[in-house]
């Protein structure tokens, strides 16, 4: 598994935690975009059930709906903040500002399969879009920890 953030799993019960003060100021923030991306993105505009699945999702992560039963058992689970027992590499981007990089020691009671944890220079919270190489390189890398 590679994993972007440590371990990002939300527990429902805690939902409406308040976070302390001193942290929105750098939570207020933005993201830049190339034209490219923009396009890219946009396209999502014309699925016709986009508002529909984007509203749900966050009405689900606050609480005000429930998700697909077919997951509640999943769901549930996940509440319990289930340890990860596969081969892992987590990455954490040091330019994030939602969830700054640690060193990967506050997360390791998650983990209890084999599991390197990385610090991505340079990186945003997009991982996978900002830094594409070092996302495959750790596709590679957690192939290795299997073996």
């Amino acid at each position: 598994m590679v994993v972007a953030n440590s371990y990002l799993i939300q527990n429902r019960e805690t939902a409406w935690n308040v976070a302390p003060a001193s942290s929105f100021p750098v939570k207020w923030y933005y993201y830049t975009y190339t034209e490219d991306q923009l396009h890219a993105a946009s396209l999502a505009f014309l699925n016709a059930d986009y508002v529909d699945i984007a509203t749900n999702f966050y009405r689900n992560r606050l609480l005000y709906a429930r998700g697909d039963p077919n997951y509640e058992d999943l769901a549930n689970e996940l509440d319990r903040q289930a340890v990860i027992t596969v081969p892992s590499v987590t990455l954490d981007p040091d330019e994030a500002v939602v969830f700054p990089a640690t060193d990967g020691s506050s997360t390791a009671k998650f983990f209890f399969g084999p599991r390197v944890h990385h610090i991505v220079k340079g990186c945003g919270e997009n991982i996978p879009l900002q830094e594409p190489q070092v996302f495959a390189e750790a596709i590679f890398e957690v192939s290795q920890l299997g073996s």
